[in-house]
């Protein structure tokens, strides 16, 4: 055999691409055909890895002309129903609320999970190719056609809960520039998702919310519609089932760019907060502590006669979830693999609760009285930080640079440590030079202020200096850094963010 050790690396990849490639494929469209044929049986990993491969085939011309002929039965024969929710799904929505969450909203979600795959498979096909993107909606049409035609007692919710997925991954083509159907979506959303927010099956009362979220940057024609979806969205927050709960705050979020919905909003903001805050509790997801901040920014008037006792429950919270972190880091070089995704998970959601902490602070420099109050509220939450050293290089997640808590410290710090206790514990913490680097470099620069205008990020929506879309957020993928100088946590492609 002829050494080929010294060609050129693309002669071999033309090569695997011309003539090893597509036998792969072949031989996977064949394995495809018997799994929906339901004669072949395929593992979770089986199926990932599989729509791995065909997700690479889309871009490469060489490929695209294989897998191309074969994409619409691909797609409504074996994505989409990877997409829809498994009886184990609809289960664990029922008894394991949390669990559930935590595998469909983006939180702890496996790497082999082959859903996760197939909106992978979908957004690069978005991105990719653009135009038979666009005849797959007529597939969408049929199954919320279906499901709206057939008799109550016949209606298939997994299959109408799958499409909703499907569209809303689509979503940025969808009302992308030169949309030939941008105009339509909402009627679309009007029609077929507005009835879903009173359906009888919580999870597509959930992908309801999902669903406008996914659509955050549609431009309403009709105001009416948009305040519909506001009213419907605060009646979900107080569905009974968890996961409609926090779906409802996560898409109540976006809402706020419209000047009618924050203008609504004014008046109930103080109640929204307590049923966020009592969310946080219920379930720690650092995307909730992400809506507190930007709420607490926004409305930083409407909160002010209630910033004591706000900050006393923000205290609470993060109190919980560091105590929590405490007791089981003990337990973390015994069972590393029980605990490590636990104490991870939760570290971010302490670092949200704690940025939301700061960004109040801040709100509030212009009442010294109320400063002077929340002092002492807060002072057990610099007193736990500092003494369980959770800065700098946290023990509890190594990895990552805790630029929250150093913030939040810092902001303590820029307000004169009145207290003399919070002084000491300064000094015993060693954060002397973080005290004169603060008092030497303004406080943009220090703790990560926002560099926009005040609530202008937080108005447009803006998370982060990259804007995730939606379908990137669906695909559990992040263009942002890892930590922020906003202080809002993110995981690049491939982990769990």
């Amino acid at each position: 055999m002829a050494d080929r050790s010294s060609e050129p690396p693309s002669r071999f990849v033309k090569e695997f691409s011309a003539q090893v490639a597509p036998e792969i494929l072949k031989h996977y469209l064949q394995e495809i055909e018997k799994w929906v044929a339901k004669t072949a049986w395929l593992s979770r990993p089986c199926l990932s890895y599989t729509i791995v491969f065909l997700d690479e085939c889309i871009r490469p011309k060489d490929m695209w002309v294989h897998l191309k002929p074969h994409l619409t039965n691909l797609v409504t024969h074996f994505i989409f129903p990877v997409l829809c929710l498994t009886e184990d799904d609809v289960e664990k929505f029922e008894d394991e609320p949390e669990e559930y969450l935590h595998r469909k909203l983006n939180f702890f979600e496996e790497v082999s999970a082959p859903d996760v795959s197939a909106t992978n498979f979908l957004v690069t096909l978005t991105k990719a190719r653009r135009k038979q993107t666009f005849e797959l909606l007529t597939f969408i049409n049929e199954v919320v056609n279906q499901y709206e035609q057939a008799p109550e007692g016949s209606k298939n919710h997994i299959a109408k809960e799958g499409a909703l997925r499907m569209i809303g991954t689509l979503a940025p083509v969808i009302l992308g520039k030169k949309s030939p159907i941008a105009s339509q979506v909402e009627y679309f959303i009007v029609r077929y998702v507005f009835p879903d927010f009173t359906s009888e099956q919580g999870f597509l009362r959930a992908r309801a919310c999902d669903t406008v979220e996914k659509f955050e940057q549609l431009d309403f024609k009709d105001q009416n519609n948009l305040l519909s979806i506001y009213r419907h969205i605060l009646d979900r927050m107080a569905d009974p089932a968890l996961p409609v709960r926090v779906t409802a705050a996560l898409a109540l979020q976006p809402l706020i760019r419209h000047d009618v919905i924050r203008t609504s909003m004014q008046t109930s903001i103080p109640t929204i907060m307590q049923q966020l805050l009592k969310l946080a509790n219920e379930a720690d997801i650092d995307a909730l502590a992400n809506v507190m901040e930007d709420f607490v920014e926004v409305f930083a008037a409407e909160l002010t006669p209630f910033a004591v006792a706000l900050s006393e429950q923000l205290r609470d919270t993060y109190l919980r979830i560091v105590r929590e972190l405490l007791e089981n880091s003990e337990k973390r070089d015994d069972m590393d693999a029980e605990y490590g995704d636990f104490l991870d998970d939760k570290s971010i959601t302490a670092l949200g609760v704690l940025q939301t902490i700061g960004t109040l602070i801040l709100t509030l420099e212009s009442t010294p009285d109320i400063l002077l109050h929340i002092e002492s509220v807060l002072m057990p939450v610099v007193q736990i930080t500092l003494e369980n050293k959770l800065y700098g290089k946290s023990p509890l997640s190594p990895s990552r640079s805790t630029i929250v808590a150093n913030a939040c410290i810092s902001r303590f710090v820029q307000r004169g440590f009145r207290n003399h206790r919070q002084l000491h514990l300064c000094r015993e913490a060693d954060l002397t030079h973080h005290v004169d680097c603060v008092r030497a470099r303004s406080l943009d620069l220090q703790v990560g202020r926002r560099v926009v205008s005040r609530g202008h990020a937080a108005r447009f929506g803006q998370l982060c200096p990259v804007r995730c879309s939606a379908a990137d957020r669906e695909a559990r993928v992040c263009r942002g850094p890892v930590l922020d100088g906003f202080g809002h946590v993110h995981r690049r492609q491939g982990r769990r963010r």
